[in-house]
């Protein structure tokens, strides 16, 4: 059998917390299924389209998603339409994840969005 390498919690980031101090959940299908809705003009109705402005990078764990909603907010402050065509066009100068943007937008997101 292998070695047990102990974790470092030292090293570790700190997670974002709520109000009352405690660590907040997190889930990749979930962040998947919140960013996904945010883009679905169908979908997106003016309560989830609030929790975007009271949404934090932070929040989210994933760095790729952490991106999305940078440019989701970036676009909400702009007027814009929140959509994979002017998603590509925020994220275009961004390091994308493996893959591409598009990739991730219009297949990682909507897969692990819609299984979540």
């Amino acid at each position: 059998m292998g070695a047990v390498i102990p974790f470092d919690r030292s090293k570790s980031k700190a997670l974002p917390k709520d109000p009352d101090g405690r660590p907040l959940p997190h889930s990749a299908p979930v962040e998947a299924a919140l960013l996904h809705s945010l883009m679905s003009p169908d979908v997106a109705t003016p309560e989830l389209m609030a929790t975007l402005r009271v949404l934090a990078l932070d929040h989210l764990f994933n760095p790729a998603n952490q991106c999305v909603l940078a440019a989701m907010k970036e676009l909400a402050a702009e007027g814009a339409t929140i959509e994979v065509i002017t998603l590509l066009a925020k994220l275009q100068h961004r390091p994308p994840p493996a893959g591409g943007w598009k990739m991730y937008l219009t297949e990682t997101l909507a897969a692990d969005g819609v299984h979540a």
